[in-house]
């Protein structure tokens, strides 16, 4: 796995490229880890304080917002006066609280200085996520939106659960790439899903029939477009018989037609080919589409 590492200079930089939904997006999940790893598994805990926050400044010293010059105006600052990127949230035991830096953080938890560096080192740790999806959006990645359109149509999204379905929204809204533990995740299942395609792809093209008068092979490639894979072995019987039965029809129309005047195929055509076609087009794929 490549590690990607930036300079602040090189984030800035990087950064001021993005629209301010795509900071405000990286910052979100990135303070998301940090605040579950710091905060939700009690990684410091004092006798009078404990850290309940950390806060971010997304836009710290960025001159841009949104492509567009600006002023910076910064948004945090210590309990001192002095502006922070990183405003970390003490609250004593009768429900007081103290917005602070880095070192008067220190100072309010009781802790030696060292376990205070530590604490912000692994904040800093942490920004790797951070900068591996600023290094691929530098490169002209961005997010795998036709992968994520063919989860979404299939259903398959709804087996990521909440969290990391809204995770993928924002990406998808803020089109930035993911990082590479997210991506393996999406991408796995898309694997499996297109895997699913294609063994039902293959049945499909076992049985030698085109659509001569019937839409029938048309409507079946876009089911198997949309197929979800739990129902991959029930798909496959059933499509096995119904490609049998829709051989079947396309032969016996034939027959039938061949034998028929030229007004008895323009009543075949017109009151019973067009009429079922039409039917056949206006299909849903969901789930009581094999009913």
């Amino acid at each position: 796995m490549e590690i990607y590492t930036l300079t602040d200079e090189k984030r800035r930089k990087i950064l001021s490229k993005l629209k301010y939904n795509q900071i405000q997006t990286l910052s979100d999940f990135t303070m998301y880890e940090v605040k579950s790893e710091m905060i939700t598994n009690n990684f410091i805990a004092a006798s009078d304080w404990h850290l309940v926050d950390i806060q971010e400044d997304p836009f710290w010293k960025l001159r841009y917002t949104d492509n567009a010059p600006g002023k910076y105006v910064p948004k945090l600052k210590c309990y001192c006066g002095k502006t922070l990127r990183y405003q970390y949230v003490l609250e004593s035991r009768n429900g007081k609280q103290l917005y602070l830096g880095k070192e008067h953080f220190m100072q309010h938890a009781g802790i030696p200085q060292k376990i205070a560096n530590q604490i912000h080192e692994r904040v800093n740790d942490i920004m790797i996520f951070r900068d591996e999806i600023l290094v691929k959006y530098n490169r002209g990645e961005r997010f795998p939106l036709k992968e994520y359109r063919i989860l979404d149509k299939s259903g398959m999204l709804l087996e990521f659960g909440e969290d990391f379905s809204y995770k993928l929204r924002r990406f998808r809204d803020a089109n930035l790439p993911l990082f590479h533990v997210d991506e393996s995740r999406m991408m796995s299942k898309y694997r499996q899903i297109r895997e699913a395609n294609y063994a039902l792809q293959r049945v499909l093209n076992r049985e030698k029939f085109e659509d001569s008068h019937f839409l029938f092979r048309r409507i079946l490639e876009k089911y198997i477009d949309d197929v979800k894979i739990k129902n991959l072995k029930d798909d496959t019987e059933w499509l096995k018989s119904v490609l049998n039965d829709c051989r079947l029809v396309e032969e016996n129309m034939e027959s039938m037609l061949s034998i028929s005047t030229n007004m008895t195929k323009e009543i075949l055509e017109t009151d019973y080919i067009k009429p079922i076609n039409v039917r056949l087009t206006s299909l849903s794929m969901n789930g009581i589409f094999k009913v």
